[in-house]
């Protein structure tokens, strides 16, 4: 569950990362991509453990938010799976994402 739930994130983040504020970035980065723990983050940031995990916690909850409102993830990953199949419907797909 926690593998699935850190590829899930990862790729929300990213789709809406660059909606997340700079230190969001950043912690998610550290503790999701660069596999730093939590202490650590705090020591490399000069705060607590505590404001790490609220931030991350935070930022965890605004790549869901975005998601379930506006479902991208959910889009491409639905476009992957079409263009795995017939290469016409796949040149289509690829016309209509490039003309909006």
């Amino acid at each position: 569950m926690k593998l699935e739930k850190a590829i899930q994130l990862s790729s929300l983040f990213d789709i809406y990362g660059t909606l997340l504020t700079s230190r969001q970035q950043q912690v998610f980065r550290c503790y999701y991509f660069d596999d730093i723990s939590l202490g650590e983050i705090a020591d490399i940031l000069g705060i607590t453990k505590q404001a790490v995990k609220d931030c991350l916690d935070k930022a965890e909850k605004i790549l869901l938010d975005y998601e379930s409102k506006l479902k991208i993830g959910q889009k491409l990953e639905l476009e992957q799976q079409v263009l795995s199949g017939d290469k016409a419907l796949q040149e289509k797909i690829k016309k209509i994402w490039k003309e909006s």
